[in-house]
């Protein structure tokens, strides 16, 4: 069958997009957080609604940055939406040309990124399921806590409800407290970050999704079966299928899918698969975003019988020439403007790191992303009737907050561990 490589790019962007945050003081590392739900002050109400062109422009974010990613062969896991959160923190520090390349690499103002911040976190306090959480945070070395510009630290407290917290920025104390954080906010799923953290780093800036849900209708043990998937090197492995009728069908630019709805019913998993025996990589390449985006937020009514795998996968990834190559230099170089963010403005992005796992299985999906900004000091400071998808082979997967049609992850699955598991 169809040749594949092994590797997932996986995105987690935009999700439920209506509402506000609140103000807080400032933390220590030693004290312990509020929850979400209790930093929530007031209600910014309609005027916090997500328009459709901000929606368009974070799903053409989502997309730029997934073609980006997708070209590395290793494969890797990746959350836009985590990624635009901790990148909008920095660029509320950021001045002139520094700005404006950062606002045109992630196709949206500042200003939009944080009435997106505000909406996500109000949206996401007010599920009583918790299925979205999201939680953001920056870290300032304690011997530039001076530098910092006090109404930078007070935005991002009132437009993503940042936690602040002042560190020993030598690596073990420094990096082992950020890490305590991770886990708590990921709920284990991502236990630690890469260790860069230097006496030369100004603070970092994070923020931490995790998802979790079941599906809407469960699997049972008659729904599960063993089968071959065709990798890209043409080896086959045997996994898990998970095997559904599913009620709405996904067809456009090349691909063929269909959307299995969490249990919620606002988010679902739309799984696509390349028509007419072509290499997913081709079909991608020829893609056109903003016509799959209508695609699925306009699926058709039919009877889909649906086989896919379970799978899971875990990325560790470097974003920085993914931005670069989107048009954001600037901010990586001595001549980076952050003038917003410490006094005298001599720093720049030294890295963007990611961490990112999904696991999708019979009883549902869990997926967690953590994205790292790294300031450091300059040197100078028509529809059929039935259809049958068959998911054993490459395709592309998108979990979707069904209310938007906003991608809240995407990826591609290209091959297989062989599964232990018993049906």
């Amino acid at each position: 069958m169809r040749n594949f490589q092994k590797s997932i790019c996986t995105f987690l962007c935009g999700a439920m997009l209506c509402g506000c945050v609140g103000n807080g003081g400032m933390e220590t590392s030693s004290q312990s957080s509020a929850s979400l739900q209790n930093s929530i002050a007031d209600s910014h109400g309609a005027d916090a609604m997500a328009s459709e062109d901000e929606l368009n422009h974070l799903y053409s974010f989502s997309w730029n940055l997934f073609n980006q990613v997708r070209e590395d062969k290793e494969g890797g896991l990746v959350s836009p939406l985590s990624a635009l959160f901790a990148l909008g923190m920095a660029a509320n520090g950021a001045n002139g040309e520094t700005l404006n390349q950062m606002e045109k690499a992630l196709n949206l103002s500042v200003d939009q990124i944080n009435a997106l911040s505000r909406s996500a976190l109000h949206s996401a306090a007010e599920d009583e399921t918790r299925t979205l959480e999201i939680a953001n945070s920056i870290w300032v070395n304690q011997k530039y806590t001076n530098s910092l510009i006090d109404s930078y630290s007070r935005l991002l407290k009132s437009e993503y409800d940042a936690q602040d917290f002042v560190l020993d920025f030598s690596p073990d104390q420094g990096q082992e407290q950020i890490d305590q954080w991770v886990a708590k906010k990921t709920h284990n799923m991502i236990d630690k970050m890469p260790a860069h953290l230097s006496s030369d780093t100004v603070m970092v800036l994070i923020n931490a999704l995790a998802f979790n849900s079941a599906w809407a209708q469960a699997y049972e043990a008659g729904d599960i079966s063993r089968g071959p998937f065709t990798n890209v090197d043409g080896s086959t492995s045997q996994v898990e299928f998970l095997n559904s009728t599913e009620k709405e069908l996904v067809a456009a630019e090349g691909f063929k899918g269909f959307i299995k709805p969490y249990e919620s019913r606002r988010y679902g998993l739309a799984v696509l698969v390349p028509e007419e025996d072509r290499p997913l990589d081709e079909v991608l390449a020829e893609a056109d975003g903003a016509k799959l985006l209508n695609a699925l937020r306009t699926p058709q009514s039919a009877t889909v019988h649906a086989s896919f795998p379970e799978y899971t996968f875990a990325s560790e990834m470097l974003l920085n020439e993914a931005l670069e190559a989107m048009g954001m230099e600037l901010p990586f170089s001595e001549k980076a403007d952050f003038s917003k963010m410490v006094e005298g403005g001599n720093v720049a992005i030294s890295e963007v790191l990611q961490k990112a796992k999904i696991e999708v299985s019979r009883s549902g999906t869990k997926a967690a992303a953590v994205t790292e900004v790294i300031v450091n000091e300059t040197a100078a400071m028509e529809s059929p009737d039935e259809v049958n998808i068959v998911c054993d082979w490459p395709f592309l997967y998108l979990l979707m907050d069904l209310d938007t049609a906003t991608p809240v992850f995407m990826g591609t699955i290209q091959s297989m561990e062989p599964s232990t598991q018993e049906n």
